[in-house]
């Protein structure tokens, strides 16, 4: 009789550790799904390939990965959402900084004003202040709040001048009453590249040369067009760059090529356009439309960091079970599954 109370207990703690076992392999089998989840989440997420495959309970069971392996692989992912979360929170504080900036610029443009930005906003900001104190009723102007082109040359032309013209298109320009004290002012204020028109020497007419650039320009100031007939009267418009062009005369092509005295530049990198209200309202248009692409990327990144924040909160609590699993299930695999 003793005997059999003994087997009766031998079978009965067999009986147990195979129903434990059984459980525990429940577990791990419902824990190794849950993670085969998350597999496309995170590489989605994520953006790239992390995964290759899913993970089979099976081997974790039979030995052929250790369920160690599974908790490094998933902490290693949590961290690397982490990292990837924090680039795209920092892509986006740069987009919403950008965004301020160009919806700032937008309201210039709409006022008829340029884009300034560094010294030429510091230099207008002076000039503003200089008039404020004296009384005068107006606001500072610039070189290319006095140019215009015709809407017949603009499509051709319009790119070519703007280029050609460049930093000097932001060329203050004042009455000569007031030259001397802007210019004392500027000189005084050590704004670097920020340029006066000298409206003093510019008290005559220039004539320009005959197919001039100057003769695609419309002006509405005296010292706007004095000053660009004498810096560029001899500056002969043409359609394409070719060799036959004399080496000894300027040159601006259609296609924005400049060739001057033999200096040949084969490219002109696009500006912004700001000579005539057209360009002007163009170049709104432009940066309108570059807003609204960076606030569709912006919104794309946030639905991104959010997820990744759903999908690390996930992932974290997921690997809290998987390490509780693996410190006390271990005993099972490797005691009493041998047995």
């Amino acid at each position: 009789e003793a005997s059999i109370q003994t087997i009766r207990k031998s079978i009965s703690e067999t009986e147990n550790a195979l129903n434990e076992n059984n459980n525990r392999k429940k577990k791990l089998s419902d824990s190794i799904a849950v993670f085969n989840t998350k597999i496309s989440e995170i590489n989605n997420v994520v953006g790239k390939q992390l995964f290759a495959k899913s993970v089979s309970a099976d081997d974790v069971r039979y030995g052929r990965i250790n369920i160690d392996e599974i908790i490094n692989t998933v902490r290693d992912y949590a961290n690397k959402v982490d990292k990837i979360n924090a680039e795209r929170t920092a892509e986006c504080d740069n987009i919403k900084n950008s965004l301020k900036e160009k919806e700032e610029q937008c309201e210039y443009l709409k006022k008829g004003l340029a884009i300034l930005e560094g010294n030429y906003k510091r230099g207008y900001d002076l000039l503003a202040k200089f008039y404020a104190d004296k009384g005068i009723d107006e606001e500072p102007k610039m070189l290319y709040q006095f140019l215009d082109i015709e809407k017949k040359n603009a499509k051709r032309w319009q790119q070519p001048i703007e280029s050609m013209l460049g930093a000097a298109r932001f060329n203050f320009i004042v009455e000569p009453e007031y030259f001397q004290d802007v210019f004392n002012l500027l000189k005084t204020s050590k704004l670097s590249g920020v340029s006066l028109i000298n409206s003093c020497m510019f008290n005559t007419d220039k004539p320009c040369q005959k197919d001039s650039v100057c003769s695609l320009i419309t002006f509405s100031n005296k010292y706007a067009e004095r000053y660009i007939k004498n810096r560029f009267g001899d500056v002969i418009a043409v359609d394409k760059f070719s060799t036959e062009l004399d080496p000894s005369k300027r040159y601006l092509c259609g296609d924005g090529t400049t060739s001057f005295k033999g200096s040949v530049t084969p490219y002109s990198k696009k500006v912004n356009l700001y000579i005539g209200a057209d360009a002007r309202q163009e170049t709104c248009e432009k940066l309108t439309e570059e807003i609204q692409k960076d606030k569709d990327k912006m919104l794309k990144l946030k639905s991104l960091i959010n997820r990744g924040t759903t999908l690390k909160e996930s992932l974290s609590i997921f690997l809290s079970k998987l390490m509780a699993f693996d410190k006390n299930c271990n005993i099972v695999f490797c005691d009493k599954l041998k047995r």
